[in-house]
Parts: C-alpha cells; sequence; structure tokens
C-alpha cells in the first residue's frame, strides 16, 4: 500500500491550521499540526517522515523563511518541499524566501482551488523524487554487487596466478650438464606464457617456450593445458633406439589444436628443443 503524503502545516493561528488541515485532507493527505517554528523543527527532529511544509510566513520567535532556512540544514534523509503562506507580493520578500531554501508560495486569503493545484504539483515533485531514489538504491545495490563481484574475480586471479606460478620450474636449475635460468613477469594477474626444462630417460634435456595470443584467464587457460600436454612423456620417440624430435611434438600439437571439430579463437607461438646427452648439439623447431 503507498504511503500518504505527510504534510506539517505551521501557523501561529489556530484556525488557519485548522482551515489548512481541513482542505489538505481532502485530498488525501496526512496531515500534523504545529504551532509555531520551534513546534514543527521538534517534529522533524522527532524522525516523522514529512514530505510537504506549509508555513505561514510571519509568525513570532521563528519565522517562517527561518524555519526553511533551518530546515534546509539539517541532513535529513530525504527532500522536504517548502511552501510559504503569506500575504507578501514584493519581488524582493519572494527572493529573500527562495534564496533560503522556499520551493513555493500560497498567497493569503488561501483559494482552495489554488490549494488543490499547488497540493498536486507538489505530488507529482515527490513521485518523481521517490523514483529516483529507489532508482538510487538499485543502482547503489548493483554496484556494492560488482564491487564484490570484482573483489571475488581478483582473488579468483590471485589463486590462479599462484597456481600457475608453481607450475613453473625453478628459476634457476642444473639439469645434465646445462643450468637454466628463468624469470617471468606477466603484464597482467596471470600470463599467457608458460616454460620448462626437462631431463629425458636418454640423457637428453628437453626445453619449451610458450606464448599464448593475449593476456589474462582465457591466455592462462590455455598456457596450463600445454603445460599438462608437454611432459616427458611428449618427447618421448615412439621407437626405444630413436632421437627425441621436437618438430614431432610440435606436429601434434598442431594436430590437436587445429581439429576440424573445434573452433579455436586463440593461437600460440612456441620453441621446443632437445639438448643432446653431452651438451654438444641442439634440435629445435
Amino acid at each position: 500500500m503507498e504511503r500518504q503524503t505527510h504534510v506539517l502545516v505551521v501557523d501561529d493561528d489556530e484556525l488557519m491550521r485548522k482551515l489548512l488541515t481541513a482542505l489538505i485532507r481532502q485530498h488525501d493527505f496526512q496531515v500534523t499540526q504545529a504551532e509555531d517554528g520551534t513546534a514543527a523543527l521538534a517534529v522533524i527532529q522527532s524522525g516523522k517522515e514529512v514530505d510537504l511544509i506549509i508555513s505561514d510566513w510571519e509568525m513570532p520567535g521563528i519565522t517562517g523563511v527561518e524555519l526553511c532556512r533551518a530546515i534546509r540544514r539539517m541532513k535529513l534523509p530525504h527532500y522536504i518541499h517548502f511552501i510559504l503562506l503569506t500575504a507578501r507580493q514584493q519581488q524582493d520578500d519572494f527572493m529573500a524566501a527562495t534564496d533560503a531554501g522556499a520551493d513555493d508560495f500560497l498567497l493569503k486569503p488561501i483559494s482552495p482551488p489554488i490549494l488543490k493545484a499547488r497540493l498536486e504539483v507538489v505530488k507529482r515533485i515527490l513521485s518523481l523524487h521517490d523514483r529516483l531514489q529507489r532508482k538510487n538504491r538499485l543502482l547503489t545495490e548493483a554496484n556494492e554487487q560488482l564491487r564484490l563481484t570484482n573483489v571475488k574475480l581478483q582473488e579468483d586471479m590471485e589463486a590462479a596466478a599462484l597456481a600457475q606460478r608453481c607450475l613453473l620450474p625453478d628459476a634457476y636449475r642444473e639439469v645434465g650438464n646445462l643450468r637454466f635460468a628463468s624469470c617471468l613477469l606477466p603484464s597482467a594477474v596471470v600470463s599467457g606464457d608458460m616454460y620448462n626444462y626437462l631431463a629425458l630417460p636418454d640423457g637428453s634435456v628437453a626445453f619449451y617456450m610458450v606464448d599464448v595470443a593475449g593476456h589474462g584467464a582465457r591466455a592462462a587457460l590455455l598456457s596450463v593445458t600445454l603445460n599438462h600436454l608437454l611432459d616427458v612423456s611428449a618427447f618421448l620417440p615412439s621407437r626405444t633406439d630413436a632421437t627425441p624430435r621436437p618438430d614431432l611434438v610440435v606436429t601434434e600439437l598442431n594436430r590437436r589444436f587445429t581439429r576440424a571439430d573445434i573452433e579455436m579463437l586463440d593461437y600460440f607461438t612456441m620453441i621446443c628443443g632437445v639438448v643432446s646427452a653431452d651438451g654438444t648439439s641442439m634440435t629445435f623447431c
């Protein structure tokens, strides 16, 4: 059920307060009365959700303009439309009231049709304001959800980067007669680069370096897949007396990743080599 628009009527004249209250309630508004500016401020400070204030200009103590200025200085959770009730018609008076934060004016004596028109305008303005607030809340909630998603994504990416680094060989390692040194500095959290050096059963040493096109998780996924494929068994020849051939390793990868039934959107470049057991020769593709 939609909440009634709440109007606070402020006037030191009891008869005027009752008249305004009766006229306003005819248009399905909730009304609270205050006999002066001090009482009006107390109503606002009590936490009551007031949408519209109709206040007399001339009142003892706090005037209507001073009340309006005090309301505008408050840090309220929502905007309060403010209409001043006055017999004044001087331009300077209206300018001063507008500077204080007044939204509209009602001239005395009160005309019920004009009051009704003012109330309808306020109702439309408040309806638009409520819709805007709802949209802002939804936007804020969506932004918060996006922030949480980004945090989770960042955590996942960092975990993936750690897992990827664990697949890399030691930065410095001696394999057979060879010494290898390496360093990986990805441009993103995870990388499309992968490399390794492997001791083969015949004493030779295989090595490779792969560079998957692109950056980020997509490239990293393919590089990790290649790391699993390029183990020692990938370099072992079909015959026990045959020499490991890097070109056959590359041929097999081409066969796997250019199948007619798989549409590959990514590609990778690589160097793949085998160094002889005595370290005097190298074959590479």
